[in-house]
C-alpha cells in the first residue's frame, strides 16, 4: 500500500515540475527588452528604456505592456504587444500619441 501511495506522489510532483518549466512572466520581459534594444539601437545609438519593461498577459500566449523610453533624443511612450509559446517570442510597438 505505501509504494502505489509513493508512485502517485513522484508521478504528480514530476507533472508539476513539468508544467512549471515555462518561461517567466519577468523573464520574458527581461528578454524582449534586451531584444527591443538591440534592435532600436541599430537605428539611433542613444536608444534606451526609462524604466525596465513589465508584461501584462492579456490571454494564453498574449502579454502587453507600455515602455517608456527614450528614442531619437525623444522621451516616448510605446505599446508594446507579445506573443510567446514559452520557447520563442514576437515581439510589436507602436509610439502612443
Amino acid at each position: 500500500m505505501k509504494k502505489p501511495l509513493f508512485m502517485w506522489v513522484v508521478l504528480v510532483l514530476l507533472v508539476s515540475i513539468l508544467f512549471s518549466c515555462g518561461m517567466s512572466t519577468e523573464s520574458l520581459a527581461r528578454q524582449v527588452q534586451e531584444s527591443m534594444t538591440r534592435e532600436y539601437l541599430k537605428d539611433d545609438s542613444n536608444f534606451k528604456f526609462r524604466k525596465d519593461l513589465t508584461l501584462i498577459k492579456r490571454s494564453g500566449n498574449e502579454f502587453v505592456s507600455i515602455a517608456e523610453v527614450t528614442l531619437r533624443g525623444m522621451d516616448i511612450r510605446l505599446s508594446i504587444e507579445v506573443i510567446s509559446d514559452n520557447k520563442s517570442f514576437k515581439w510589436s510597438a507602436e509610439p502612443i500619441r
